[in-house]
């Protein structure tokens, strides 16, 4: 019972949150995009910041908000067959902004060939998204992490040469809530929901998502492993695009 009130509780609480970021971010697109008129001469940068730490905002409240229904197992799963590689290029093309900002180096190997998955497109381009900008996240310094895409079985790798994970964190990063801290980041923003949202919906698509391997001090490597169409399509749906404030995630 105590756990039904306080999945609601989050629910509402997201969705009262919800209305006033979306005022928020609108008004920060009207700056920015000269609706509202042309901006002072060195506005450029701190509205670019503003609109970040917004988009950063509202990822936190769908983080919530998905979780919660995670919980009460109301998450909808729209299947489709599309190239895994187009995704990942997706997923690099929305972290591109907060990269630039950090300085972040990164590498990409892949396939030739396309690799086809049949799973819910948006659920697959949260994940990377989490994933990619936890690598960003828990990195000390200048980011570097690499995206590698295989098939037999499809799957995509995320390395990094961040802060790492001990071996008896391994399994509860992807607890609800849990959160990495180490001395060198300080308090990172999240919510400690990005990985636990990231395996549920690997699992949603018929695949799995591991940490492969990590070393504190040394990085990690996360591997999502998808679904093959279990015949060839007639035709290759391209990744729905997932929405700006979907684009964080939290370890």
């Amino acid at each position: 019972q105590a756990s039904i009130t306080k999945s609601e509780f989050l629910r509402m609480a997201a969705h009262e949150l919800r209305t006033p970021a979306g005022v928020l971010r609108g008004y920060l697109s009207m700056l920015r995009d000269g609706t509202l008129g042309s901006s002072p001469p060195g506005w450029e940068r701190p509205l670019e910041v503003v609109d970040a730490k917004a988009g950063e905002l509202t990822g936190l409240i769908d983080d919530l908000l998905l979780a919660a229904s995670m919980e009460g197992g109301t998450v909808p799963v729209r299947p489709e067959v599309f190239d895994l590689r187009e995704a990942v290029g997706a997923a690099l093309g929305r972290a591109e902004g907060r990269a630039t900002l950090l300085g972040a180096r990164i590498e990409s190997d892949l396939a030739a060939e396309p690799v086809l998955v049949e799973a819910d497109s948006e659920h697959i381009g949260r994940i990377l998204d989490n994933l990619v900008n936890n690598a960003l996240t828990y990195s000390a310094g200048e980011p570097w992490l690499r995206l590698s895409v295989a098939e037999a079985p499809p799957r995509v790798a995320v390395e990094d040469h961040g802060v790492g994970v001990d071996p008896e964190q391994a399994e509860r990063i992807f607890e609800r809530f849990y959160r990495v801290n180490d001395p060198a980041l300080g308090y990172p923003p999240g919510t400690g929901l990005g990985l636990y949202i990231s395996r549920d919906l690997a699992g949603l698509a018929g695949g799995t998502l591991a940490l492969e391997h990590s070393r504190p001090g040394e990085g990690s490597r996360f591997v999502l492993t998808l679904r093959a169409p279990a015949r060839t399509p007639v035709e290759v749906a391209r990744p729905a695009p997932v929405p700006a404030g979907r684009r964080r995630g939290g370890r």
